[in-house]
């Protein structure tokens, strides 16, 4: 499911503007949080508002990003005139996706928006706007967003989580439709959904386990098959976070 946005629109001046805007209410069950008052604690007698200023999803496969927005938001990161590193209170904060002692971290997505105090959800950053980031590998976290056309995120309500099979659906259409193949390097067949596969990106991986599966002779095969196979299909999940055989 969806839980925020980010896409391309024009400011009053009709110059580039990032958007980032998010489903309006917590769900625990997804690792999500909305910026904005919370439940009161009490402090010495009395009680008092316990604001969160981040709205923040942990898992980037839930954030949905266009081409163009990712384009313009990884120029803007990568400006150190523009993005100012604050460890503490940044404006966006992002951590890449990688394999770690636990497994498979998908990484976490955060931004403050405009104006909290008034219950609005969206933050805008236009081209050539100083902002403040925490970000690792942000390579890392894109490639996991949901890709998507942005005119439909544009128009795509986020009062409630968003499915992203009809999103997926029509950006790939698209893109059939346009006559444009995806390409067959590890980087990209990393990056596409399972269900959107080429043909000619699934025979990439399959001839990648026939090639690792010949590496070993009969007579390991004969031995250790078992653990063989397992440790094939280990390597080509890591490698293309996927497998087809």
């Amino acid at each position: 499911m969806i839980y925020i946005k980010i896409y391309l629109d024009k400011d009053e001046n009709g110059e580039d503007m990032l958007v980032f805007d998010s489903v309006k209410h917590d769900d625990k069950k997804a690792f999500f949080t909305v910026a904005g008052e919370k439940d009161k604690f009490s402090f010495g007698g009395k009680d008092y508002p316990w604001f969160d200023y981040k709205t923040k999803v942990i898992g980037v496969e839930q954030v949905a990003i266009s081409p163009e927005a990712k384009e313009l938001f990884t120029e803007m990161l990568n400006d150190e005139s523009l993005c100012r590193f604050n460890p503490y209170s940044p404006a966006f904060e992002l951590l890449g996706c990688h394999q770690s002692q636990y497994g498979w971290d998908t990484g976490m997505f955060a931004f403050v928006p405009n104006n909290i105090s008034n219950g609005d959800t969206a933050r805008t950053l236009r081209r050539g706007e100083p902002f403040t980031a925490k970000f690792g590998d942000a390579k890392s976290s894109f490639e996991y967003m949901v890709t998507c056309d942005n005119e439909t995120l544009k128009s795509l309500e986020l009062t409630d989580p968003a499915d992203e099979k009809p999103l997926l659906d029509a950006y790939y259409a698209a893109m059939r439709a346009r006559g444009e193949e995806l390409a067959c390097d590890v980087d990209t067949i990393r990056k596409t959904p399972l269900r959107y596969l080429t043909e000619a990106q699934k025979n990439v991986i399959r001839a990648d386990y026939r090639k690792m599966v010949n590496s070993y002779d009969a007579q390991e095969w004969h031995d250790h098959g078992e653990f063989l196979d397992d440790k094939i299909e280990g390597e080509l999940i890591q490698k293309y976070r996927k497998l087809v055989k």
